[in-house]
């Protein structure tokens, strides 16, 4: 919890880089994910192929999405990073700081691909 409330500038004294790089299956694919994910996934491989479905990081975004994608899901905890506990750690380092998962949550949904695949 303290390190997700972490103010984003001061990530790398604490080497805190988990919230963009995470383990990969050899597809690229997401290899550990939060639970509600995976059911998320589980429901639409009832229901699309699995080659259509993809769970990955922002640092694979690029792989996935393309002209043909549709709906791109994203899990976030704390996106904003206006939570009690957020707000009274981050803010001991001043009032302008960006909490890390917030500058985490603004860097995937501003990610180039959105842009390039007219997701936006």
């Amino acid at each position: 919890m303290l390190l997700a409330t972490l103010p984003s500038r001061y990530a790398s004294v604490f080497n805190v880089d988990w919230g963009a790089r995470g383990e990969v299956w050899p597809d690229g694919q997401a290899k550990y994910v939060p639970q509600g994910l995976r059911v998320v996934e589980a429901l639409l491989a009832k229901r699309f192929p699995e080659d259509d479905i993809a769970v990955c990081y922002a640092d694979q975004l690029d792989q996935f999405l393309g002209e043909d994608t549709r709906v791109v899901g994203i899990h976030a905890h704390n996106p904003l990073g206006i939570t009690f506990a957020t707000d009274v750690y981050a803010y001991f380092y001043g009032a302008d700081v960006e909490p890390f998962n917030a500058e985490q949550f603004r860097r995937l949904i501003l990610h180039p691909c959105f842009v390039s695949t007219n997701l936006t």
